[in-house]
């Protein structure tokens, strides 16, 4: 080979970058991202996948980068997790572009290596994290020059801000390794320059990534292999931890049985077993971070065989499984769960027309898709050859049926309702074009299984072949009961749905099954043979069969069923119109029920309309005994029942008898009214009477009196007691009582009733004794009273005998007893205003008379009766006598005479103060002047149980004592006298501390002038009530201290509830001082007053209060001086809060001048300055107002801000208390020291440690950036230097160094060395003089890199590349047609192909493997040669080089690689001067490499005399002459002796 002129030619491929950029045009951005990274996961066996979404942009630092480019991508990032471990393979696999090791694994979903990389939509560098590794990927090579790197957690060390973003999902990037996987997609923004695709935001995320997948999330678990729970995480900028915002995941409640059904799956596909079927349920869940949005339960099944031929050996050569899976969802149904008909391959292929079958059920198959998982590859009209079509389809023709089978079985089996199982059957018109034929083999199969339902029996899942069908898909009411009665007689009638209907339609099922039409004549058939098990239905369901079978009008097929409804509510058989038993159908207008004991000889009136229409036509009558009722006939049949109940006799009332029955007497009464033949029932007894117990006759003759209630227009009684009834019973007359109302409202029996006159007039010559009306009871009475009142209402009817029965008849009651007397016996009336019923009077006087009694009265003579006045019956009868009565007596009395307190006359009203009747503590009575009013302001509380209230009936909370206060009867506080103030005083000294809080709220509410009335009232000749109060400790003081006050420090009033007036303060200067403000200044020294009153100088004066002095309060402030000095631990916020209080209340209440006089008195220069809890007490030589240094140095130094120590803002203060003006460098400095000494001791704490170390650091920030420090004070500065337990301040000398010395591993040794501390900055560092330790870092990093220098990014072999194009151009006449396209874009006019079917010598070619490449060829042949931009062009894989040419055809630069379905090493001759071969297996030439995959050779006579049988292959078809100015592609097959077609 030496000889031969050869020079490097071979396809070149895209940059990663580029291939990545085709990769992104085919994975749309969105939801799909997610789903690549769930099938990743999956395929790892992981069970969970979480992904988070990190919005904050400055969350992490951007200086310990292992690269500065790399800080850009230190912001928000897309985060995803699983827990599974990357194994060597994978770790690999995710390396190689396009060439996925899990191609072969059938058991796999990712198999395109490709997925992946749909994340660069996100990002430029997406990184992963799991055991101990860490990876970046960098297509562009922007931030690592060989595309990626890999380290291990030990780099830690070296860049913490680096790898702190991964410190998310419990990884904590330590030396132990990380059991889990863990991605970071760190999002493209604004200020990054990128190759692959625009900036994305986290809004972007949530809007276009997180809410596509949502919608679909409800679906992803349903065939995964593993991923049982999947979440969804957002950190937003504002919130300190990131935020669920949404899950989806297999409930607790089947994820057991959902687990073990999968392993099950697994184990037997990887045992090798044929068939494998499994069904089970899943409840799938989503919620977002508020509530649970759906929990949606699916039956899922999966059949996977490999008994057929043909996809058993698809099978093999494409590495699928035969695997296909349905999911039926359970109701309830969520509204997702609505939607079906999705495809799946393991995950939910996009939405899309081809992604939809238009089943009820979800499918999933083991489909060949298309590279970026949107599609199917479906069969075209030029693509016949294409295995992974045939694939598809063998899947649906084969394997769906079975697994439609298993998937029903299975609904059956555990069980599932009949609704649930009929809607997993296809719907046709739904079902899409692919699918057509899926239907009619699941039809097939399932007509000779069990799976239709029929309630016949306790009900079961029958055959086809058993059944009998209902052509209608919905029953009305009458179909549903006659079909209920053919399930009791055992015909197997089937209601299916109309899908199922539809389905059986289209299999022509009607061959099977003995089809016969479920109609009225198939009905009446069945009745009869089955005669006994329908009579015992209720009636409306006969009716409902009867409706039924009446739907054609074919009456003969009714005779013979008991299906003829009766008024009495039974059935008859139907008989036809020559049977002598006839029923009768009555007019509605003619009551049925007149006719007793006759009802099962009639229609049943109430039928549906419908249904009575039919019965009683003319047709039907003429077919069936039916027959109508005539009017003529009633009223013979109505008399003969009333004669056959009471015979005729000449009474005019007889007992009621068992029969008839109400109802039947108010039918009779209503047909009556209704015709009005009254005389055609004279001399029968028809009017009931005495509630049913009685019937009386109608007579013409004899009339009857109704004494019941009646119509007014009858002129009837309006009522009738019973004792006039039998007044008139003895007068001969005829009365009915009790009579029901449609007698009385009668008009028609006016002329058989006598009228009231007519009554009246008869009971006037009745002779009744007078000595009889006293025995009458007081109803008996009333009612006489009203009858004898509708008597006298006439003068005609005003007779001697009616007005001597008036005065001796009890019509009158007496006013105390209630009882009824005559006016011989007592003739006196109370006033009409006398409203009390029982008034207690102690003489016997009538009640007023009602309106009946005084018309009564009205006709008798004025001087037979007496009516008294209120002021005649008060003054007479009640004051005249009072002492006389009991106490329950004057109780009652006095009740009256408050209850009509306002109606009284005055004279009456008065006589009410001289009453004693007010009970009292103690059992005794009083006045009510005597008494005070309960309710009266302060008087309760000042003088307690003294008996001075009233009580009884009379206490405030009874409505008599309520009364008489409102009459204005009680004393008022006003009267209250110095004398009981005194006795007030003396009960609060002797512990009652509430009465002495009375006596102020008294003195304050009364007023200066009204006290000093009092306090002048003289007890003694020589004292007065004022001069006697002041001995007397009677202020309530503040036993307790306010819940603010320390509990260390002592209470002056501990053990005290009263003092003297002039031991007990609340005001300063007149100025009254609150509880909690005297509690401050005076607590330990002073009794604070108890208590909130509104006392003025001049009562504060009268009271003799006292004030607290000055010296009081600073003797207080040494208490908690001393206090917290002593007993720190006691000392809580509450002390705080207290001293600060007090450095603000000095200046309101002194003047500056009294302050500072009394603190030289009382304080040496020494800590007495409260500052704060932590704090305590400290000198004035550490405060001041102001500072050259503006950043907090407490607690050494306090400046004092007024934000901060408002206590101490006020000038006052700071000028009593001697505070500095302003601190200078000095003292700030001296700040380094005090420090020094402190930690020196070793004793600060860590949060000390922490404190000191940030103002130390403050402090020499300051001196380098902002001041001018005087070199006097350069020799005082400290630094702090790296100490691992305390904080050690050193001055700046040579041994001390910067850098980044303090990230480095523990091991490390830096004993010649003391290293700055890392807070200081290196900046500060440089300024204050300290030398550099940059030296560390590079030996550093190389002791922690996993191989210096190793690439780790991803890459992609140009064969996988070839094999992944192919996969998308289908195999067939579309390989012509791409060679076609290409020489027409070369420009040529001729095309030759030609199939080489010879075997050529093998002795002079390239290689002893270029030997399989002298078989069978296709040659194509076109008259264009190539040029140099043609050689160039095909080299650039995926580009080529006419993508800029809107002339070509061809523009994605792949077209001609659609050959290598027929080859492995396609070449061609052009102008009859090159040989171009490509190797892109590099197996063939010796001279090819994965980076050189081929050659391009110089065509001479040396070359073809050496490769003389490589040439016989070209020429020995196309001569040479033909070859000049042409191109020739030959293919070969790698396969010696292969065919190609």
């Amino acid at each position: 080979m030496s000889d031969v002129s050869e020079w490097e030619f071979c396809p070149r491929g895209q940059t990663l970058w580029e291939q990545i950029q085709v990769i992104l045009k085919k994975y749309p951005h969105g939801g799909q991202i997610l789903k690549e990274l769930i099938q990743n996961a999956d395929d790892a066996g992981a069970t969970e996948v979480q992904f988070l979404l990190d919005a904050r942009p400055d969350a992490y630092g951007r200086e310990t980068l292992i690269n500065p480019e790399l800080a850009r991508f230190q912001g928000p990032a897309l985060y995803a997790q699983n827990n599974a471990v990357f194994k060597d393979s994978d770790w690999d696999s995710i390396q190689t572009l396009r060439r996925s090791v899990k191609e072969k694994d059938p058991l796999k979903v990712g198999r395109f290596g490709i997925g992946f990389n749909s994340v660069y939509h996100l990002t430029d560098l997406p990184s992963v994290v799991s055991d101990k590794k860490i990876a970046f990927f960098d297509p562009q090579k922007k931030c690592f020059e060989k595309g990626g790197a890999g380290y291990t957690f030990s780099a830690l060390a070296i860049y913490p801000d680096q790898f702190a973003p991964y410190k998310v999902f419990g990884c904590s990037m330590a030396d132990s390794s990380y059991e889990a996987t863990l991605f970071r997609f760190p999002l493209r923004n604004d200020g990054d320059e990128s190759d692959l695709r625009k900036n994305v935001s986290p809004e972007d995320i949530r809007t276009t990534v997180f809410e596509p997948f949502k919608k679909d999330s409800h679906l992803v678990p349903l065939f995964l292999k593993f991923v049982e729970s999947i979440k969804l995480f957002d950190w937003r900028p504002e919130s300190e931890s990131p935020v669920e915002v949404f899950s989806v995941f297999i409930s607790e409640e089947t994820r057991q049985a959902v687990r073990d059904a999968r392993a099950q799956i697994n184990v037997r596909v990887e045992n090798g077993e044929d068939l494998v079927e499994e069904a089970f349920e899943a409840l799938v869940t989503c919620r977002d971070e508020f509530q649970v949005l759906s929990n949606q339960k699916w039956l899922i099944a999966h059949h996977i065989s490999s008994e057929d031929s043909d996809i058993l050996k698809l099978s093999k050569e494409l590495h699928l499984l035969p695997w296909i899976g349905l999911a039926l969802p359970i109701p309830p149904l969520t509204p997702q769960a609505q939607d079906l008909g999705r495809m799946f391959c393991f995950l939910p292929l996009p939405l899309i027309d081809d992604s939809n079958t238009g089943l009820p059920v979800h499918v999933h198959g083991s489909f060949s898709v298309a590279d970026n998982r949107r599609s199917l590859k479906w069969r075209a009209a030029d693509c016949k050859t294409d295995d992974e079509v045939a694939w598809n389809e063998l899947l649906l023709v084969h394997l769906v049926a079975p697994a439609y089978e298993a998937l029903i079985s299975k609904a059956i089996a555990l069980p599932l309702d009949r609704g649930t199982v009929y809607r997993a059957w296809p719907e046709l018109s739904r079902v899409k074009y692919h699918w057509q034929g899926v239907v009619d083999n699941v039809v097939r199969r399932l007509l000779c299984k069990d799976v239709f339902w029929t309630d016949c029996g306790n009900g079961s899942w029958i055959s086809l072949e058993e059944a009998v069908v209902n052509i209608s898909s919905e029953l009305s009411p009458d179909e549903s009961v006659a079909y209920e009665e053919m399930m009791r007689i055992g015909e197997p009638v089937l209601l299916l749905p109309q899908n199922v209907l539809v389905c059986l339609d289209r299999a022509k099922a009607r061959s099977i099954a003995r089809y016969e039409a479920f109609d009225s004549n198939f009905l009446c058939s069945s009745l009869k043979k089955s005669p006994y098990k329908y009579v015992d239905l209720t009636g409306k369901k006969k009716l409902s069969l009867l409706a039924f079978a009446l739907r054609d009008e074919n009456y003969a097929d009714l005779v013979g069923l008991f299906l003829l409804p009766l008024n009495d509510g039974s059935f008859t058989s139907f008989q036809l119109s020559s049977s002598p038993s006839q029923i009768f159908i009555a007019n509605k207008n003619c009551l049925v029920s007149l006719f007793q004991g006759m009802e099962n000889r009639f229609l049943h009136l109430s039928l549906p309309k419908p249904l009575r229409q039919k019965l009683t036509s003319i047709e039907c009558c003429k077919t069936l005994s039916l027959m109508h009722l005539r009017h003529h006939h009633v009223v013979s049949l109505l008399k003969r029942i009333l004669l056959n109940y009471w015979p005729l006799q000449d009474k005019a009332i007889i007992p009621w008898s068992d029969q008839p029955s109400r109802q039947w007497m108010h039918d009779l009464w209503r047909w009556l009214r209704i015709h009005k033949d009254y005389n055609d029932f004279l001399g029968c007894f028809v009017i009931p009477c005495g509630n049913f117990t009685s019937v009386a006759k109608l007579d013409g003759e004899r009339k009857v009196i109704f004494a019941d209630v009646a119509r007014h227009d009858l002129d009837l009684f309006d009522g009738m007691s019973q004792t006039v009834a039998s007044a008139l019973s003895s007068a001969g007359c005829v009365v009915l009582q009790d009579c029901p109302d449609y007698i009385l409202s009668n008009d028609e029996l006016r002329k058989y009733v006598w009228t009231q006159v007519e009554a009246l007039r008869c009971l006037a010559h009745v002779p009744v004794s007078v000595s009889s009306f006293q025995e009458w009871t007081e109803i008996q009475c009333r009612d006489v009273l009203s009858f004898f009142y509708r008597v006298i209402d006439s003068d005609s009817s005003f007779t001697f005998e009616i007005e001597l029965a008036l005065l001796s008849v009890p019509l009158f009651r007496l006013y105390q007893c209630g009882a009824f007397t005559c006016l011989q016996k007592c003739s006196t009336f109370v006033p009409e205003s006398l409203k009390a019923d029982h008034l207690p009077l102690r003489h016997s006087l009538l009640s007023f008379p009602n309106r009946e009694q005084s018309l009564i009265l009205d006709k008798l003579s004025p001087s037979s009766y007496r009516k008294l006045t209120f002021e005649e019956l008060f003054a007479e009868v009640v004051f005249s006598d009072f002492e006389a009565y009991q106490i329950e007596c004057k109780t009652a009395i006095v009740k009256y005479l408050l209850e009509n307190h306002l109606s009284l006359p005055e004279i009456v009203r008065k006589g009410l103060n001289e009453l004693t009747f007010v009970p009292v503590a103690g059992g005794k009575i009083k006045k009510p002047t005597q008494l005070f009013h309960p309710e009266a302001p302060l008087v309760s509380e000042l003088f307690g149980n003294k008996p001075v209230f009233p009580g009884g009936l009379f206490a405030l909370s009874n409505k008599y004592g309520r009364l008489l206060a409102s009459a204005g009867r009680f004393r008022s506080p006003e009267s209250i006298s110095g004398l009981e103030l005194l006795e007030i005083a003396e009960e609060a000294a002797a512990g009652d501390a509430e009465k002495g809080s009375a006596m102020l709220s008294l003195f304050c509410k009364m007023g200066y002038s009204w006290v000093s009335d009092r306090f002048s009232e003289q007890v003694s000749p020589i004292s007065t009530v004022a001069q006697l109060l002041k001995w007397i400790k009677w202020c309530p003081v503040q036993s307790t201290s306010p819940t603010s006050y320390p509990s260390a420090l002592p209470w002056k009033a501990e053990r005290c509830t009263t003092a003297l007036p002039s031991e007990t303060v609340c005001a300063i200067d007149g100025r009254r001082v609150s509880f909690e403000n005297l509690s401050v200044l005076v607590g330990s020294t002073e009794f604070i007053l108890k208590g909130r009153f509104a006392l003025d100088e001049c009562l504060l004066n009268l009271i003799e209060l006292g004030q607290p002095s000055l010296d009081s309060v600073f003797k207080n402030w040494l208490n908690a001086i001393e206090k917290y000095e002593s007993e720190k631990e006691c000392c809580n916020v509450k002390f705080h809060q207290m001293q600060t209080n007090f450095l603000s209340l000095l200046p309101q209440y002194w003047s500056e001048a009294c302050l500072q006089e009394a603190i030289s008195r009382h304080f040496s220069d020494s800590d007495f300055i409260w500052i704060n809890l932590n704090v305590g007490f400290v000198s004035r030589h550490r405060l001041t107002t102001s500072s050259c240094y503006v950043r907090s140095l407490e607690p050494w130094l306090f400046i004092i801000f007024q934000d901060f120590y408002s206590h101490l803002s006020s000038p006052t203060i700071q000028s009593a208390l001697g505070i500095k003006s302003e601190f200078s460098q000095s003292d700030v400095l001296n700040v380094l020291a005090e420090m020094k000494k402190y930690h020196d001791k070793g004793v600060a704490s860590a949060e000390e440690v922490a404190r000191d170390l940030d103002i130390a650091v403050g402090i020499l920030n300051w001196i380098t950036e902002d001041v001018k420090v005087s070199s006097k004070l350069l020799d005082r500065i400290l630094v702090p230097v790296q100490h691992r337990a305390k904080l050690q301040l050193v001055p700046p000398s040579a041994d001390v160094v910067y850098g980044d010395a303090e990230r480095l591993d523990s091991t490390t040794d830096l004993t010649d060395f003391i290293v700055i501390h890392r807070n200081i900055s290196d900046s500060t560092a440089v300024k204050l003089g300290v030398s550099s330790c940059r030296k560390f870092r590079k030996r550093c990093l190389d002791d922690y890199a996993v191989d210096p220098g190793e690439v780790y990014g991803q890459r992609e072999l140009l064969a996988t590349r070839l094999a992944g194009i192919i996969r998308d151009y289908p195999w067939g006449v579309e390989i012509l047609k791409e060679l076609v396209q290409n020489a027409d874009d070369a420009g040529a006019s001729l095309l030759h192909i030609v199939y080489d079917k010879r075997y050529h010598s093998t002795e002079k070619v390239f290689s002893e493997k270029w030997k399989h490449l002298q078989g069978p060829a296709l040659l194509v042949y076109n008259d264009r040669p190539f040029s140099e931009k043609d050689f160039k062009g095909i080299r650039n894989l995926g580009v080529g080089n006419k993508g800029n040419d809107a002339s070509k055809i061809g523009q994605f630069g792949i077209g001609f690689n659609a050959v290598y379905h027929l080859t492995d090493c396609p070449s061609f001759i052009s102008d009859n001067k090159d040989l171009c071969v490509l190797d892109p297996l590099c197996m063939f030439l010796p001279t090819s490499s994965f980076e050189n995959p081929g050659r391009r050779f110089r065509l001479g006579e040396d070359f073809w005399e050496n490769f003389s049988d490589v040439k016989d292959a070209y020429y020995s078809v196309f001569s040479a002459e033909r070859l000049s100015g042409c191109t020739l592609p030959n293919s070969w097959s790698l396969i010696a002796h292969a065919s190609v077609c």
